[in-house]
């Protein structure tokens, strides 16, 4: 490591080197000036040691001075761990440890992603840490931030860019307000820092995005280390290397059970057999061996089955279970007992018995320690009869028991926080001491679709989550008495449900209200006030709701609102003067325009009737959802002009969700919402054209819009680094065979930044004839001339295949929450591949598509796709099944030039700068004559030479300037 001491210099000075330090580099730069190269290595040296946070002396006392550096260098080297300390307690790290280590040490000066994926509990995080611990130290600045998985599911993701910048640039919490401003400040003051930041269990595309978005955002040498169960989000986010952890080997996984359990290497001589087989058990899952190793060696497991037919399938005789006298700990599977169970270890505290194949427990099982009850896809009708004095247990998961028929009597579970009993389809008893407990935190009675009722009173004062989703028969919620004000989540969704009690108002702590479904629900209590907490509420489906928005109309904490496909038409106007909204969705709130009544007896969604028969959702002025983030007014029969044109006002809006409504054009003030990123238009069967895009806009989704004829100036103002266009299905865009490569032209002529990566999906059957390289198939292998990479004057590439969807193909659900086609690119020897992805019905007509993907050279240096290598391979798969094929394939380099073009109203030559992405032979032959000159390549038979220029003079007409630039390239 580096530490720079500036001693009577400032390090601005030696950063710019001027002053003596710029007298001196004159007079190396004379001295060798033979080898000049070598006097900028040292320049380029000493501009980076000038960025490193060091020590200056300025006005300071010398003595005080040395002493503070020695200090701080005890300090430093007092955080170096060992690594005989670290390793000392785990088992099988130190390969994956060098493993890692060698990812790390590649490119020292760039910036590296690198990722590390494997199954929960494999020892991900432990791997992490054991990087953080061992390399923290050689970086600027660290962070480690755990359980991005959990904290973002909480809201967190603020929280997790605040500890980013305060650990990584010492920065308060005030600093950043939202997500946004976070994003935008990791992104540019990060840059010139060498930073090792560890991203513990990352799950989603946005998180990623919104900690470490791009390389560039940070500075040379520094490490990005990503952990994730899902190899493919970090394939997606475009990590440079991966590390697939795999579970232990048979004796490292006992050398782990044996540390947890005995202390030791090796078990003790009689749990020998015991120890090899909860080895085998776990599976070699790090995570279980330490959690059953360190219950053996709290409390001592003994297991006596008396016989077993196989590893997965046991048979044991119940009365085995009389010599476990000192169980704590039993996990049993799939366990066949051929009598009835007539006991069970009173000194267990943890049971868990998937299948436990009989109605009830045993009558004498009094387990006043047991703190956990896991008892899922049980045989059981009642779980025991009376009062069971069990003051330690906290969690009851019963959840798919299908037979069981009530609850039993809680009230001899004081500290009970948890009952889960999802599932549970025969379910139809509540035992009233459920709704009535007072250290209950969590209930879940998901599908119990037998439930009716809930008995008439709710007071479980503790309570934070109560689900009743799915709960298809439960018509009524109970009274609310006394304080709930720790209820935080309320479901009940597709209850039957028809209102709620005004008491509901003492929910003040409620954050989120879930209606979503429930086609009963016809009112609410005229004023929903007290609640006045409510962030998000959820009316999708609620289509008998005839003015339940207004019950919410001064309920000032919300910020999301989804009432798709309710009976709502005409909004309350103050629900668009809420600054706190930051989502709203009326996806599918039209109706019958003959009906004089907003009850109807199926959903909205379903029904089958003509656009031209309802009435379309009216909107007003939307200037004031200052703080919105996403709104969806998908399918609402909006009509020209039905969306207000101050719609440009919403500067906070990111997503806009404009499918299925009957506009033929966009209000042009949407080229001011500049944090939006993504705009969806399906099936918007008259829009015509796109207006001008915002700056920051990613993706464009006209998917079905049969109507679009042109793409022409929609990506004008884009400044974005990654945007893609996705126009499956829309058929006028074939009478323009070359809306892709206008498309990518607009943006390399007139875009003052063109996009790096830029991807564009429109129907077309062919390569276009411009591109070089083109093949049969999904492959493509690549041989380049010599002489190509050298050149300085390529721009970018530009890949791209033509495919066609099978009729009646299915897609896979993956990255979206509805069935997507899939289709990749990947180049030989590179783990980073593009994709594209579209609802599965669009392309089914039969009609072929092309997807055009380009690169700048930048964009390629980064995601490690070497296009100047002499030869290379590309290829396409289909990601959703063989629904999509790929046909044919191409690859083209796109260079500028500049062309001399002569103007007939002036008699001047004139030039100008041009691409190499002209369609026609013509076009392709006067690019190849140009790329021959520009090389150095000599025509030196002179009747050759004639035959090229007889061959312009013949072609005259359109192209006749253009020949007669060419003419004079060749004559100088």
């Amino acid at each position: 490591m580096i530490f720079p001491i500036f001693y009577d210099v400032e390090p601005t000075v030696v950063r710019k080197q001027t002053a003596s330090f710029g007298e001196a580099f004159s007079k190396h730069e004379e001295t060798f000036r033979m080898n000049i190269e070598k006097v900028q290595q040292w320049r380029d040296a000493l501009k980076k040691v000038a960025n490193v946070s060091g020590w200056e002396l300025k006005d300071r006392n010398e003595s005080e001075f040395i002493v503070d550096i020695v200090k701080d260098i005890l300090e430093m080297s007092s955080k170096i761990p060992a690594k005989s300390e670290i390793f000392k307690d785990l088992v099988g790290m130190d390969s994956c440890w060098n493993t890692l280590r060698f990812f790390m040490d590649k490119e020292p000066y760039g910036v590296r992603m690198i990722g590390i994926c494997g199954m929960g509990g494999i020892g991900k995080t432990t791997l992490a840490r054991v990087v953080y611990d061992l390399s923290s130290h050689e970086f600027e600045a660290s962070s480690f931030l755990a359980n991005v998985r959990e904290i973002s599911e909480k809201g967190g993701l603020i929280c997790l860019q605040k500890q980013l910048l305060s650990e990584l640039l010492k920065l308060p919490d005030s600093s950043t307000r939202n997500v946004y401003d976070g994003l935008k400040m990791i992104g540019s003051r990060l840059r010139y820092r060498k930073v090792l930041l560890i991203i513990d269990d990352a799950f989603d595309l946005k998180q990623l995005e919104s900690l470490a978005g791009k390389h560039e955002w940070f500075g040379p040498g520094s490490r990005i280390i990503i952990t994730s169960r899902d190899e493919h989000l970090l394939m997606t986010h475009g990590v440079d290397e991966v590390h697939k952890l795999k579970v232990l080997h048979d004796d490292e996984a006992l050398q782990l059970f044996c540390k947890q359990a005995f202390k030791t290497n090796q078990p003790w001589k009689e749990y020998e057999q015991l120890s090899k087989y909860v080895v085998k058990y776990s599976g070699g899952l790090p995570l279980a061996l330490k959690i059953l190793g360190s219950f053996l060696y709290v409390e001592g497991i003994q297991l006596d089955y008396s016989s077993r037919d196989n590893d997965a399938h046991l048979s044991a005789s119940a009365k085995a279970f009389f010599n476990m006298t000192n169980l704590r700990m039993l996990t049993i599977g799939n366990v066949q007992l051929p009598e009835a169970l007539e006991f069970l270890p009173n000194e267990l505290r943890y049971l868990e018995w998937h299948g436990y194949p009989s109605k009830s427990l045993p009558s004498n099982f009094q387990p006043e320690k047991i703190f956990e009850l896991n008892m899922c896809y049980s045989r059981m009708e009642r779980i025991w009869s009376g009062i069971k004095p069990l003051s330690k247990l906290k969690i009851m998961r019963l959840c798919h028991s299908k037979d069981l028929i009530g609850t039993p009597d809680l009230t001899g579970l004081p500290n009970l926080e948890e009952m889960d009993l999802r599932g549970c389809t025969g379910l139809c008893d509540i035992h009233p001491s459920l709704m009535l407990h007072k250290n209950l935190i969590s209930l879940n009675l998901k599908d119990c679709t037998n439930l009716t009722t809930l008995r008439n009173k709710i007071a479980t004062i503790r309570l934070r989550k109560l689900v009743l989703s799915g709960c298809s028969k439960l018509k009524k919620f109970p009274e609310i008495v006394g304080s709930m004000e720790c209820l935080v989540e309320l479901f009940l969704d597709g209850t039957a449900i028809e209102e709620l009690p005004s008491s509901i108002q003492l929910l003040t702590g409620l954050i989120l209200l879930n209606f979503e479904n429930c086609t009963n629900l016809v009112g609410l209590p005229s004023s929903m006030d007290g609640l006045t907490s409510l962030r998000t509420l959820n009316l999708f489906g609620c289509f008998k709701s005839k003015n339940v928005l207004e019950s919410f109309d001064r309920v000032e904490s919300l910020e999301g609102l989804h009432s798709s496909g309710t009976a709502l038409r005409n909004p309350v106007s103050s629900i668009f003067s809420v600054q706190n909204y930051q989502a709203l969705s009326f996806l599918g709130s039209k109706l019958p325009q003959s009906s004089s009544s907003l009850y109807f007896p199926f959903p909205i969604n379903s029904m089958k009737m003509r656009s031209s028969h309802t009435v379309a959702l009216r909107l007003t002025s939307l200037s004031g959802l200052c703080s919105l983030t996403k709104l969806d007014i998908s399918d609402c029969n909006l009509g020209e002009g039905a969306i207000p044109s101050d719609i440009g006002s919403i500067c906070s809006l990111k997503e806009l969700y404009l499918s299925k409504n009957r506009f033929t054009s966009l209000p042009a003030s949407i080229n001011r919402l500049s944090k939006l990123w993504i705009i969806e238009l399906e099936e918007c069967k008259r829009l015509q054209s796109l207006p001008q895009l915002p700056s920051n806009i990613e993706q464009v989704r006209v998917n079905g819009c049969a109507s679009l004829g042109t793409l022409s100036h929609a990506l004008k103002l884009c400044k974005s680094i990654y945007t893609v266009i996705s126009c499956m299905d829309c058929t006028k865009l074939l009478n323009n065979n070359g809306s892709a490569l206008s498309v990518l032209k607009e943006n390399l002529e007139e875009v003052s930044k063109p996009i790096p990566h830029l991807s564009i999906v429109v129907p077309r059957s062919e390569i276009p004839m411009c591109f070089r390289y083109q093949n049969e198939g999904s492959s493509l292998a690549v041989t380049t001339p010599l002489f190509w990479h050298t050149r300085i004057d390529v721009m970018g590439y530009a890949i791209c295949c033509v495919f066609n969807v099978h009729k009646h193909s299915s897609g896979i659900k993956s990255l979206r929450s509805y069935p997507t086609h899939q289709l990749s690119c990947h180049k030989k020897d590179s783990y980073i591949s593009s994709y594209i992805d579209f609802r599965e019905k669009f392309g089914q007509a039969g009609s072929d598509h092309i997807w055009l993907l380009y690169l700048s050279r930048e964009e390629g240096y980064l995601r490690t796709w070497n296009f100047e290598s002499q030869d290379f391979v590309l290829s396409f798969q289909s990601d959703s099944g063989p629904g999509l094929e790929v046909k044919r394939c191409g690859f083209h380099p796109v260079y500028k030039r500049e062309v001399a073009k002569f103007d007939h109203a002036t008699n001047l030559w004139t030039r100008s700068i041009d691409y190499n992405l002209n369609a026609s032979v013509w076009s392709r032959f006067i690019d190849h004559l140009r790329e021959l000159c520009q090389n150095g390549a000599q025509l030196n038979n002179e009747s050759s030479t004639k035959h090229v220029i007889r061959f312009f003079i013949i072609s005259k007409g359109k192209v006749e300037t253009e020949t007669s630039g060419v003419c004079e390239e060749l004559s100088k």
